[in-house]
């Protein structure tokens, strides 16, 4: 059975396989859309391979925030290309699902695409647009909704009046 831990410490959720007799050699890190993979070496303990894990986690979020500073000519260096807080994922000993890697995908998407609306962060009103184009459709909201109502008679109205008055 495949269970699931939050690390609040280190900002990761864990995914593991609650019926496995061994300590997982193999873990898989998501964060903001990418993976890295961390294999445990021949005779490591399985705290020197978590710690391996932990820092790849941190060096995958420290990749994000320097991002915005490796080319200072882009046009928009307050852009940038991920969350470095978003949780990290971590498959320890398991594959993820494909809806699993989608659902993250669809996060990093989704928050990508925020960021491209933001008047804040891109200053070009077309990007931006585009950008709040996509997120309507992400949500459901670009098709048009039929409403139903009932309007009142006016002797209806007159009467609600009058109760409200009695009272």
């Amino acid at each position: 059975m495949i269970s699931n831990h939050t690390d609040d410490a280190h900002n990761i959720v864990v995914h593991y396989d609650t019926e496995a007799t061994e300590p997982a050699t193999r873990f898989i890190v998501w964060v903001e859309g990418n993976d890295r993979h961390v294999v445990a070496e021949d005779g490591e303990l399985p705290a020197s391979t978590w710690a391996r894990v932990l820092e790849q986690v941190q060096d995958m979020r420290r990749s994000l925030a320097e991002a915005e500073q490796r080319d200072p000519a882009w046009k928009n260096p307050a852009f940038i290309r991920g969350n470095p807080h978003r949780q990290a994922h971590v498959y320890a000993g398991i594959e993820p699902t494909r809806e699993q890697v989608a659902a993250h995908m669809r996060k990093w998407i989704i928050w990508s695409l925020w960021q491209l609306s933001n008047p804040y962060r891109n200053d070009n009103a077309m990007e931006r647009i585009a950008a709040l184009g996509a997120l309507a459709e992400l949500y459901g909201l670009h098709q048009p909704q039929t409403v139903y109502f009932t309007v009142p008679t006016l002797e209806q109205l007159n009467a609600e009046i009058a109760r409200r008055e009695a009272l």
